[in-house]
């Protein structure tokens, strides 16, 4: 047994998320499996949920052959590893104690498939990262547009709709300030940003002068000691989020989440949450954003880099119109934002080098953004007949 294969038939689903139960007799419901973490240091999932001792919980997930091999890995030294919320093993042969309780443990050993676990070891050992990287330039250029817009279209759906349950209830105003902060979180500290905006909701803000608003940021992330923040009057008793919630290993510094806090509040005190949200359009609001942060440059407060200022965009601004797109029904809204995606340089990051170095190459953020897709939800995951790409490979 291998992690990778653990990895692998936790990402796919092919477990009973429905009727685990941990090695406790416990039941757990898994309510989303989370991201998986193939990039960066920490813990293999992030931004899971699962519903467990009659609540739902939010953090990280982390998997192992046997469930000792997490002291032998040296996890119990590393604080990146405090906010993981659930251990999945093919093994139990030890409780693991996190934050001086024991961490809730899920053994898989009864539920693997050994037949399907040779083939896979079989498969994998056969496959190359993206598996049409020899033939993929053998294909009609019609085809891959085709594809990428399938997969820029599927990348926002599947993005959108897994927050549309959790913002149902909330004005089109408090789902953008949402979008906004988690963006600033990135995926690595999505989730700690969210429960930020939880505790200080738009419209408390809204209430309150810059420099109050500001000060409750501050203090509400438990980022910053006492004496660093302004004393606030007796009735702001805002709770503070546990400061082990916060991820900075793998992260540069511009990244750290106080520079992030920092750079979230002073956006949220130059925004018209009411103008952008409710009356300008895709393209208005991609202008509004660019005068909007050339601004806070200018005042060299809380210098926004056009690296953050594009991801602002592709993870934020258009995430959220498209949300409104499928909220309101205007599906001209999303034929809006792919247009705009097409003005915004590419991104760069570990995925995009994989296709650079096969000579296939982003020229706009449409196009890093369905490479992106394509990779994570058909390349790894060996679906290439669920491809336009892959199945005009494989009719020829």
């Amino acid at each position: 047994m291998t992690e990778a294969y653990i990895h692998f038939i936790w990402k796919l689903k092919r477990l009973p998320f429905h009727e685990l139960q941990t090695t406790k007799g416990k039941s757990i419901r898994i309510l989303n499996n989370g991201t998986y973490n193939i990039s960066e240091s920490g813990p293999d999932f992030f931004n899971a949920r699962m519903y467990y001792d009659h609540m739902e919980w939010a953090g990280q997930v982390e998997m192992h052959v046997k469930s000792s091999d997490w002291y032998l890995h040296g996890h119990h030294r590393d604080e990146g590893y405090n906010n993981v919320m659930l251990h999945v093993v093919y093994e139990h042969d030890r409780e693991v104690i996190v934050n001086g309780a024991e961490l809730p443990t899920i053994e898989i050993k009864h539920l693997i498939d050994e037949e399907h676990y040779q083939n896979w070891e079989q498969f994998a050992k056969a496959m190359k990262a993206i598996p049409c990287e020899d033939s993929i330039h053998q294909v009609d250029p019609i085809f891959l547009k085709a594809m990428f817009h399938r997969a820029v279209t599927d990348r926002f759906d599947r993005k959108v709709n897994q927050l549309l349950y959790l913002y149902d209830g909330l004005d089109n105003q408090a789902v953008l300030y949402n979008f906004i902060a988690r963006a600033f979180g990135t995926k690595v500290n999505a989730i700690p940003f969210e429960l930020l905006t939880n505790q200080l909701p738009l419209v408390a803000l809204k209430r309150l002068n810059k420099s109050l608003q500001r000060q409750l940021l501050l203090k509400a992330s438990g980022l910053y000691p006492e004496e660093q923040i302004p004393e606030l009057p007796d009735f702001f008793g805002t709770q503070q989020l546990d400061p082990s919630v916060w991820k900075r290993k793998g992260l540069r510094p511009p990244s750290f989440p106080e520079k992030r806090i920092l750079q979230f509040s002073a956006f949220v005190a130059g925004c018209d949450f009411d103008l952008l949200a409710e009356y300008l359009s895709p393209e208005e609001a991609y202008k509004y954003i660019g005068v909007l942060t050339a601004k806070m440059n200018q005042s060299r407060e809380e210098i926004l880099s056009e690296n953050l200022v594009d991801q602002l965009l592709i993870n934020a601004i258009f995430p959220y119109f498209w949300f409104k797109s499928l909220r309101t029904g205007d599906e001209q809204l999303q034929e809006f934002v792919v247009a705009l995606m097409e003005q915004i340089r590419p991104e760069d990051n570990f995925i995009l080098k994989k296709w650079n170095k096969i000579g296939v190459h982003a020229i706009s953020a449409y196009e890093s953004q369905a490479l992106i897709e394509l990779y994570n939800e058909y390349c790894s995951r060996k679906k290439c007949l669920d491809c336009q790409i892959g199945v005009k490979l494989l009719n020829r």
